[in-house]
């Protein structure tokens, strides 16, 4: 183990112990750190002070700027609000609510700033440039409405005037009509005189409203009553005739009940006009009369199958028969049933046989529906004696007969005759079901008929209604007066009881089809030569007899440059040929 070496550091030394201390410190480096302590305080003190200032600054600015926030807030909203006000006459005018709303908002949010100077100065200076885009766009708003409200008041009294003048029966004469329309001039004169209102608009607006006010008046007088109408296209001319001189107006005839301001309407626009409108109204009342002959023909039809109907119970009925409260609904008229109700009370439930034999007969008899033999069929179904019973008792009718005859009613096949042949063998439940089996198949037997009629004469109403086609019209007439034979005769036999099976139908309507056929093959054939002499096919001279033959020969003859400058027209007559008159028995 090594031990350690140490040394003294001692020295020796002259100097007593316990020495006098004359050295004395120095106090400025205590005074500087004072005086630096000072001027930590002083900085302290003005950096508290510029703080201040500036805190100051910023409230001032923060105030200012949240006052020109608000106020353009304000500002919108007021606009917004007296844009949607229809008291437009006092934004800018009269009671000035913009201007008062302005200021309101100025004086209230300006004094929300304070009373820094420069500050009121920044506000007072943004105020202003916020304030005026927005007034002049409500400006533009208000000035756009009061616009649009004047013409739209020009409007509603043009509206007005029209309005007053489509009543057929105003009683109004012809020098008050004339000042009516003074009226509306001098308000157009003074609209044009004030100006933004384009007076080309407005030069004609008082006699567009007689011709507006007479579009109304007259199919509103003679619209749905073709007399009228057509008395007044005679009531034109002789106003055509007073002007031309021709005529003095009292020598006017047959216009005693037409109403005066209908004459004067008539009177005061141009003849074009008044011809165009009533002509309008002739075709518009022709339409009215054909729906409403239509209508009043489908109600007699419908009358006629319900009488039928009834007519068939009386002949059919016997004494042991119950008929429901429910079918007699079905065959008697408002009329009737109320008499019904009346003396039975509602909710009878059903009748005996004879008693529905008396409501029936009666009730037929009060519409003088039935003939004499009609009338003499159900009187004697009436007196037949109630021991001769005719039908099989409820439920006890044969069934294999019903079947055989329901399947031939279906057919369309059965007959009256037939079926009363068997009469005895069916219940007055089946025999009832097989007589309405009956009539509902001659229905469509009836439209099956018809439909035949129509696809040979080719008719087409709509291509018929209304047009001067003599083809169409041959169709129209030929079909129509068929049509209407087949119908009578279908209800001659309906009403006698006796309904036309599906045979007689088409045995019928081909008799009446080669009868009145001669009509039109007679147009169709005079269409067919002034078709061939209207061709404009040069150099052909078609053959009457064989015209597909003549026309392909005479293409065949002409030179290539021909075939091309004659390709199209060829065809087109080919085309039209087949089309129109292929098919017809006019040529082979």
């Amino acid at each position: 183990m090594r031990i350690p070496v140490y040394k003294s550091q001692a020295q020796r030394t002259s100097e007593a112990p316990g020495a006098r201390i004359t050295a004395r410190m120095s106090a400025q480096p205590f005074v500087q750190a004072e005086l630096a302590k000072g001027g930590v305080l002083t900085a302290a003190s003005q950096a508290v002070g510029e703080y201040a200032n500036t805190r100051y600054k910023m409230l001032v600015e923060t105030k200012k700027n949240e006052a020109i926030f608000s106020a353009k807030e304000a500002l919108m909203g007021l606009s917004s609000e007296l844009e949607k006000s229809t008291d437009i006459g006092n934004v800018f005018d009269g009671e000035m609510k913009y201007e008062r709303g302005v200021r309101s908002v100025y004086e209230q949010l300006r004094s929300a700033v304070g009373k820094n100077k420069y500050a009121l100065q920044d506000f007072d200076s943004s105020f202003k440039q916020m304030e005026i885009p927005i007034k002049f766009r409500l400006r533009e708003v208000i000035d756009l409405k009061i616009e649009k409200r004047r013409q739209a008041a020009i409007k509603a009294r043009q509206d007005q005037q029209v309005s007053l003048l489509s009543n057929p029966y105003l009683d109004i004469t012809s020098d008050e009509l004339a000042m009516e329309q003074a009226g509306l001039e001098a308000m157009h004169q003074q609209a044009v005189k004030n100006g933004g209102v384009n007076p080309n608009l407005l030069a004609n607006a008082g006699q567009k409203v007689l011709s507006d006010a007479l579009k109304n008046l007259i199919p509103a007088y003679a619209g749905n009553d073709i007399s009228r109408a057509i008395g007044l296209s005679s009531v034109l001319n002789q106003i055509d005739m007073v002007r031309n001189g021709k005529l003095d107006k009292t020598q006017m005839s047959g216009i005693s009940g037409v109403p005066a301001h209908v004459l004067n309407m008539l009177m005061a626009v141009p003849a074009e006009e008044a011809y165009a409108v009533v002509q309008d109204t002739i075709q518009m009342a022709s339409t009215f009369f054909t729906a409403q002959e239509k209508i009043d023909d489908e109600r007699e039809e419908e009358i006629g199958k319900s009488n039928t109907k009834a007519f068939n119970l009386v002949v059919s009925l016997n004494s042991t028969d119950t008929v429901s409260e429910a079918t007699l609904m079905q065959v008697l008229d408002p009329i009737d049933m109320k008499t019904l109700y009346d003396n039975f009370g509602a909710g009878f439930g059903s009748l005996s046989g004879s008693e529905a034999q008396v409501v029936l007969y009666e009730g037929l008899k009060r519409q003088m529906w039935a003939s004499p033999a009609q009338q003499e069929a159900m009187e004697n179904a009436m007196s037949v004696s109630d021991a001769t019973p005719i039908f099989r008792p409820a439920g006890k009718g044969s069934e294999f007969v019903h079947s055989e005859l329901y399947g031939q009613a279906e057919a369309g096949m059965l007959t009256i005759g037939f079926l009363n042949a068997n009469k005895s063998l069916l219940d007055a439940g089946q025999y009832n079901a097989l007589r309405t089996k009956m009539s509902n198949e001659a229905d469509e037997g009836l439209a099956v008929g018809s439909k035949l009629l129509s696809l040979h004469f080719r008719y087409n109403a709509e291509m018929a209604i209304g047009r001067d086609d003599r083809l169409a019209q041959a169709s129209k007439t030929a079909f129509e007066q068929a049509d209407f034979s087949l119908r009578d005769e279908f209800s001659r036999r309906e009403a006698e009881g006796d309904p036309m099976t599906l045979a007689e139908i088409r045995q019928f309507a081909m008799k009446k089809r080669d009868e009145f056929d001669v009509i039109y093959r007679e147009e169709l054939r005079s269409e067919y030569l002034s078709f061939l002499e209207g061709t404009n096919l040069a150099g052909f001279t078609p053959d009457i007899n064989d015209p597909f033959g003549s026309v392909d020969a005479w293409y065949n003859s002409l030179n290539a440059e021909g075939q091309t400058r004659s390709a199209n027209p060829y065809f087109v007559f080919k085309s039209a040929l087949r089309s129109r008159f292929a098919n017809q028995g006019l040529f082979d």
